[in-house]
């Protein structure tokens, strides 16, 4: 089983191949930005030769003009920094609202934390039955996990409903981590919840900006506090917690505006494209406003017959298993309409036969 998208070296293990088109990541289908590719290759070499500066005030110079806000502290990835997250708050409950990643429930337990799931991340009540759980048993100490967009579905809540569920929360004395690392792809700005929510208490913004930028192997990661939280939270990080070359691209990847504008673009239209020839195919294609899709199969093959016929055209998705689906589902990624082709193409001579 794939724990965690693109994980080459698994499927290799599996299929005796590596995929050639992995749609089990769920990246920015440009790539990295050019000029954040061009200002390593000009750099690389002293970049790795020497000490990155550890206040890494660059760095945060350029994360305050892009988030417009100064509460943000930057890390070695979105799940470096849900670590010290948890040991600075040290919440005595962690509420999930799943199906959703698994990384929560696992850094919870790491941290001895009692972890309650919330399944409804998939109804269209959803956030009324939260609203209702949370009135009758939520309690001070809690910590409410929901991921906006939704991983693996990609579905999203209003900001307006997000906002009264936020009133209840600090009613009821329970802090709310929202993870919007998917949010960039989002095609409407106004339905971004860290660009639009001004500063709120007890409530934690936790942003990974490894998928929007495409750059995985370098790790950075952004967590947006509560301003009485954020001078006793930078205390927790370590010195060095970010590489240089992560630190150093940082302001490059942080001026890519023109970049972020194409990349909702194209996601939209690929989305769509996806979406509707999945459908043709006999997938249940689950609407997301994210940079993939979530697909239950189609009745005529099964979970593990899918992914070993893909696996001969070197293609990968996400197989959904660990995620407790009452059915098979898989998850894949939005890339370029020639990818796209590909899997699309892949799955009618998979299914029917079909020559291309």
């Amino acid at each position: 089983m794939l724990e965690h998208g693109g994980n080459k070296q698994l499927f290799y293990e599996k299929y005796g191949v590596l995929p050639r088109y992995d749609f089990s990541a769920n990246l920015n289908p440009y790539g990295p930005p050019e000029a954040a590719l061009k200002f390593l290759r000009r750099n690389l070499k002293e970049l790795i030769s020497i000490y990155p500066d550890y206040r890494y005030r660059e760095l945060e110079k350029a994360a305050y003009g892009y988030f417009q806000k100064e509460e943000v502290v930057l890390g070695n990835g979105a799940s470096s920094l849900l670590n010290y997250l948890l040991f600075y708050l040290r919440p005595q409950r962690g509420l999930i609202v799943t199906p959703t990643f698994n990384l929560y429930e696992k850094t919870l337990k790491s941290h001895n934390v009692p972890v309650e799931k919330l399944n409804y991340a998939l109804e269209d009540e959803g956030l009324s039955k939260i609203f209702n759980y949370l009135l009758a048993k939520g309690r001070k100490g809690d910590l409410l996990f929901i991921c906006r967009p939704n991983n693996p579905d990609g579905s999203a809540w209003p900001i307006g409903e997000l906002f009264k569920l936020i009133v209840l929360c600090q009613e009821k004395g329970i802090k709310l981590l929202l993870d919007e690392s998917f949010a960039d792809f989002m095609e409407d700005e106004r339905e971004i919840f860290w660009r639009n929510s001004g500063k709120l208490r007890d409530v934690y913004i936790l942003i990974s900006l490894t998928k929007i930028f495409a750059i995985p192997g370098l790790r950075l990661g952004a967590l947006i506090l509560p301003q009485k939280d954020y001078k006793d939270f930078k205390k927790f990080l370590p010195e060095w917690e970010i590489n240089n070359l992560a630190a150093e691209i940082g302001p490059v990847l942080f001026a890519q505006r023109d970049y972020l504008l194409k990349t909702r673009t194209l996601v939209k239209k690929e989305r769509n494209y996806l979406s509707q020839n999945l459908s043709r195919l006999g997938f249940q294609v689950l609407p997301s406003k994210a940079n993939f899709l979530m697909a239950y199969l189609p009745e005529s093959i099964n979970l593990e017959q899918l992914l070993f016929e893909l696996a001969k055209y070197r293609i990968a998705v996400r197989p959904l298993q660990n995620f407790g689906l009452k059915r098979e589902a898989v998850r894949i990624a939005v890339k370029t309409r020639k990818e796209n082709r590909v899997l699309i193409n892949a799955l009618k001579h998979i299914l029917f036969k079909e020559v291309f």
